[in-house]
């Protein structure tokens, strides 16, 4: 039987979907802190033109407002970091192919 590969997408979705999960302790959803750990670990440039530590990104996002981010929440937070910075990763992109 042939090996199925990830398409390109399947893969973001996959890393994206590792790095909220790995963030998790003993829960279904991240702390405030656990939020905010993988905003300066994992998203540094949002957090650096916010000019914010997370606090207020953290406000916005938990939508239901019961001190937590779940997937769902995360994953819009995600899709609007790349909505917003679509040029600027369009560019990146093509920088790191041409080095390649």
């Amino acid at each position: 039987m042939a090996e199925k590969k990830l398409t390109h997408l399947e893969k973001a979705v996959s890393a994206m979907m590792m790095v909220f999960i790995e963030k998790l302790k003993d829960n279904d959803k991240l702390t405030k802190q656990q939020f905010k750990e993988l905003l300066r670990e994992e998203l540094p440039s949002f957090v650096d033109q916010a000019g914010e530590c997370g606090d207020e990104i953290f406000q916005d996002v938990d939508l239901d407002k019961d001190g937590a981010v779940d997937f769902k929440e995360f994953s819009m937070l995600v899709a609007s970091y790349a909505w917003v910075h679509f040029e600027a990763i369009q560019e990146l992109i093509k920088a790191l192919d041409s080095v390649e």
